[in-house]
């Protein structure tokens, strides 16, 4: 919202949903609203398909914190793991944690499969990180804060062995 009309070129390139000029009646804004809602249910029913182009690593996405109004931005290439403690998702990045409002399903369809992985019901790994893996000790992470091992579930393990024997095929090559 802002009481300037020239912005139009460039939230249009920024795929903006909706915006108003200052004054606004409360139609307008319910409109808005309305045309968010219906984007943010879009996006879900598409498994974020409608992404012009896939996340990087040094993207930054907008994470939402308990509270009313509370984001945070977090690039990328910083997280150093996602993981349930206590019933309550939290993103382990170089400055400590962040607790969000996402459960870890969510969280796992929002970030770029190219980059994460889930490796049990309570954890996703950036895979740049998998410093070494054992079926009976679990994933240790490189350049992490966390240093205990990460469980890997049954349920993941396969999908797990699978990456590290394609990257260790594609590191001898």
């Amino acid at each position: 919202m802002s009481a300037h009309n020239n912005y139009g070129p460039q939230l249009s390139e920024l795929d903006v949903a909706y915006y108003l000029e200052k004054p606004t009646s409360k139609e307008k804004f319910d409109r808005a609203i309305d045309r968010v809602w219906s984007r943010i249910a879009g996006a879900s029913a598409a498994n974020s398909q409608a992404r012009t182009r896939p996340l990087d690593l040094d993207d930054i996405v907008m994470v939402k914190l308990p509270g009313k109004i509370n984001f945070h931005q977090v690039r990328l290439l910083e997280i150093e793991l996602i993981l349930v403690e206590d019933n309550v998702t939290k993103i382990l990045i170089t400055e400590g944690k962040i607790e969000v409002t996402y459960g870890i399903g969510d969280l796992e369809l929002k970030l770029p499969a190219s980059h994460f992985m889930r490796i049990h019901k309570g954890f996703i790994v950036p895979l740049d990180r998998i410093r070494s893996y054992t079926a009976k000790e679990g994933i240790k992470l490189r350049t992490s804060n966390y240093s205990a091992f990460v469980p890997v579930g049954r349920k993941y393990k396969d999908k797990l062995e699978a990456f590290i024997d394609n990257r260790e095929r594609f590191r001898k090559s």
